[in-house]
């Protein structure tokens, strides 16, 4: 099949949406850093792509993450979301961001926490790692969404999600944000 110069892959679409969500999500908390002082530095995650389950179901995801250190402020401010729909049927989308930043202190895993949706139901936490052994390889991830109350709903069951594999296509990029003094 010819492509048309129209044509946007996947992996174009996947990271042009992260960075929409990314540069969405930060200009409207920006008030909010302003009124606390100045951001100092910041980093973050964004892409997204698919994995197969362990069920042979194909998951498709897209991630943001990121904190910003604020003059003034002892806690950095926390910004970021998680889609992720898989062909069994399961829906997760991040409500809260609590918490993103380098696992333990290494170069590329990064930690996003926080509390999610999954299929429309009450918010349950979730923890999603993305790991690459080294800068320049392919990550793999691991999501977590833990057990919650059921909802009101007489087909509701309490989910706990636990997924771990490789990126099958798509990609993650660590980003640097750097701010004049």
């Amino acid at each position: 099949m010819e492509k048309s110069g129209a044509f946007v892959s996947r992996r174009g679409a996947v990271i042009g949406g992260g960075v929409a969500v990314a540069t969405g999500l930060v200009f409207r908390y920006a008030t909010e850093a302003e009124a606390q002082g100045a951001i100092q530095s910041g980093g973050g995650i964004a892409g997204g792509g698919s994995v197969t389950l362990p069920s042979g179901a194909t998951a498709n995801f897209s991630v943001f993450g990121s904190q910003f250190a604020v003059d003034g402020r002892e806690t950095p401010l926390f910004f970021g979301n998680l889609w992720w729909s898989d062909s069994d049927g399961t829906t997760i989308v991040a409500t809260e961001i609590t918490r993103y930043g380098p696992v333990d202190d290494s170069e590329t895993d990064r930690e996003l926490m926080g509390l999610a949706t999954v299929n429309d139901t009450a918010d349950r936490p979730f923890t999603l790692i993305l790991s690459a052994p080294r800068p320049e390889e392919p990550y793999s991830l691991h999501l977590t969404v833990q057990s919650g109350a059921e909802s009101s709903t007489p087909t509701a069951q309490v989910l706990g999600y636990d997924v771990e594999a490789p990126l099958e296509t798509g990609d993650i990029q660590l980003l640097r944000f750097d701010f004049p003094a």
